[in-house]
């Protein structure tokens, strides 16, 4: 914000801001029930259920634990930001998770390097190569 905005420029910052916040508070909580469901002790299970994740943008997010037993979860276009997604001790024991044209190469979410080195050969992770062949962002 430049030194000489006016007033009226400094409330409409800080009202996109807020908004900003609100959305990214409910992205988060999204993301954090669909990890729950996925747990493999959640009273009710979203195991074997197909996620679309096309061309988000995960700025955070826990599927910590998350246990993929089938169905296809695509994360095709997506962007990690900042690797605050965490994926550590998810296990992929079925189904397709799709990580491929995912649209900053640079940052592998937490965990998942792990996950998929544990992945069953029943399981089908699809991973883009620069990962396979890169250190963990993690």
């Amino acid at each position: 914000m430049p030194e000489d905005a006016s007033k009226e420029e400094h409330v409409e910052h800080q009202q996109r801001t807020l908004r900003f916040a609100s959305f990214r508070e409910v992205r988060h909580t999204i993301i954090r029930i669909i990890g729950r469901r996925l747990r493999k002790d959640a009273p009710v299970s979203w195991q074997g259920c197909d996620f679309d994740f096309t061309g988000v943008v995960f700025d955070g997010g826990d599927l910590s634990d998350a246990h993929v037993t089938g169905g296809r979860i695509s994360f095709r276009e997506a962007q990690f930001t900042n690797s605050r997604m965490d994926f550590t001790g998810a296990t992929f024991s079925g189904g397709t998770v799709d990580f491929t044209d995912v649209r900053d190469l640079s940052v592998m979410p937490q965990g998942l390097r792990e996950a998929t080195v544990k992945a069953a050969p029943e399981a089908k992770v699809l991973l883009p190569e620069e990962w396979l062949s890169s250190s963990p962002a993690d």
